[in-house]
């Protein structure tokens, strides 16, 4: 018995139809194309591809977002007598969202998507009025909701990690995040 691992991406447009015509096969070959970078050492693979046709960009004003799925599978090839038979198993199947933009400066003014940007930012705190630092989802859902309503594009996270909610609630909505590394020295 022979067993093989390869991974396999599939990226969905905002109305939920796959972009490539079958699933990017990303397996660490040497001669793949697709292929960048490999770090075994940390398991980690960098892999690049072309998305044709009309990108929809993610802005502040326009958040939109495409779904990545990336598929584990399992190869068995079984030797036989006279012949061979391949089993492909899916192991584990991964989405998360993501969003298309390009961020330069030029002539020192920010531009995103190649239209200039002013930030309009507020520094966040968890704090809840019942709960104290424990914040509920929707209470972190109530807070970027006001931020956006009274137009704010951009939040700065204060001196702790947030939870992974928040991140992905700031990209859904449209909201640019400075995401304190906690390295203030006062």
């Amino acid at each position: 018995v022979v067993v093989e691992y390869k991974m396999l991406f599939q990226l969905y447009d905002p109305d939920n139809h796959p972009i490539f015509d079958k699933a990017l096969d990303i397996s660490a070959a040497k001669d793949n194309p697709l292929m960048k970078d490999i770090h075994r050492r940390f398991n980690l693979l960098s892999f690049s591809a072309n998305v044709s046709g009309n990108v929809q960009a993610w802005s502040d004003e326009s958040p939109t977002l495409y779904r990545l799925e990336a598929t584990l599978v399992q190869e068995q090839q079984h030797r036989g007598k006279n012949t061979t038979v391949k089993e492909a198993v899916v192991v584990d199947t991964f989405e998360c969202k993501i969003g298309f933009r390009s961020i330069e400066i030029r002539n020192r003014e920010l531009l995103i998507n190649g239209q200039p940007v002013l930030i309009k930012g507020v520094n966040r705190h968890d704090h809840s009025p019942t709960g104290g630092k424990a914040v509920t989802l929707d209470e972190i859902r109530q807070d970027l909701m006001l931020m956006k309503e009274y137009n704010f594009n951009a939040i700065r996270t204060a001196h702790y990690p947030n939870d992974p909610y928040l991140y992905d609630l700031a990209d859904e909505l449209g909201l640019y995040v400075v995401d304190e590394a906690n390295i203030e020295c006062h």
